[in-house]
């Protein structure tokens, strides 16, 4: 999502790039598929590309590794983008001596390092990087208004929003597994609806899904709703566009985030950025206007969103009163034109 609207801004720009894509979904005007092998292709592509700077986007320490190798040897300046909690796992547990040395050889070299919340940054200055080296900046571009509105959504999935109020909801992936836990606690989220519908019994909850890792996880989640009684009261919406998304974000009363660990996630940047009020566990900082909850803390999850639930306005109201302004796009053409006038 983050490099989809990236690519579009970079163009409104008129800055000159290209795009390769590691997933090989496209190939049009500058977007390049990267070939197969696909670790071949990142160290070919790094190495042959015309480009000065090298923008790497990656949740792999070790393709973080190898691209600094190419960059060297290619003469480019490198710029990595760290969006989640895999630099911070290659220094946790089960990682070793070897790769926590690599990985910090390779983050100490880059040109410039983006990181999306100042947990990550400070990873980055404990590793050895400069403080004018490492930039916070959220991974959020925010859609144009006319790409978001009701016409976009699906039609089960819109009658299924007009049909319950009030309606949450959270997005992730079913099976994702770090560190022994569930990420996105799709289940906890069942769980605590089923609390909720006792005293706002017109509740719905709608799952977005990006993908699924493990389908027996997925089908666990599934059983659970139908034993909870949540078969009516649960909307699971896969694999949906950036634009869908964020209208079903607008169209819905609160966003949802009990995640057991996080970058600075997209999505719920995108809700807040549509001044939709937020409940999010404290795995990580949160942004400005979110009311955060303890990670994994089923009574005071409720809690929160049963007074939330009672007075919508007023909480949305908070919302609006505590955001800031973000820094936007710019700040990556600040920080390649710095590289290229070196």
């Amino acid at each position: 999502m983050h490099i989809e609207r990236l690519h579009g801004y970079l163009q409104s720009q008129d800055f000159p790039f290209i795009l390769y894509d590691a997933y090989r979904r496209t190939r049009r005007d500058n977007i390049v598929p990267l070939g197969w092998p696909k670790i071949v292709s990142y160290l070919w592509r790094i190495l042959t590309t015309p480009a000065k700077v090298v923008h790497l986007h990656t949740s792999r320490n070790f393709i973080r590794v190898l691209a600094t190798f190419a960059a060297m040897l290619g003469r480019k300046k490198l710029v990595i983008s760290v969006h989640g909690s895999s630099l911070a796992n290659g220094y946790g547990k089960g990682s070793n001596a070897l790769g926590r040395a690599m990985t910090s050889w390779a983050m100490r070299r880059a040109g410039h390092v983006v990181a999306v919340n100042p947990e990550i940054a400070e990873l980055c200055k404990t590793i050895g990087l400069a403080a004018d080296r490492v930039t916070i900046l959220p991974a959020f571009i925010p859609l144009p208004p006319d790409r978001i509105g009701p016409e976009r959504i699906p039609a089960e999935a819109r009658a299924f929003i007009e049909t319950h109020s009030p309606t949450l909801v959270g997005a992730g992936w079913f099976g994702t597994i770090v560190n022994g836990q569930d990420v996105y606690q799709f289940n906890f989220m069942l769980r605590a609806l089923a609390q909720l519908r006792e005293k706002h019994p017109n509740t719905g909850q709608v799952l977005l899904i990006s993908g699924t890792h493990d389908e027996a996880f997925r089908q666990q989640t599934l059983a659970l709703r139908d034993e909870l009684g949540l078969a009516d009261a649960v909307m699971v919406v896969d694999g949906v566009r950036t634009d869908v998304a964020c209208s079903i974000y607008q169209a819905c009363d609160v966003f949802v985030r009990p995640t057991t660990t996080d970058g600075d996630s997209v999505a719920l940047r995108e809700a807040l950025h549509l001044h939709k009020p937020c409940v999010v566990s404290d795995a990580i900082p949160r942004p400005e206007g979110c009311q955060v909850v303890a990670t994994g803390d089923l009574a005071q999850y409720v809690a929160q969103l049963t007074a939330m639930l009672d007075d919508l306005p007023a909480a949305t109201a908070e919302l609006k009163r505590l955001q800031k302004p973000l820094s936007g796009p710019e700040v990556y053409l600040d920080v390649y034109r710095s590289l290229l006038a070196d």
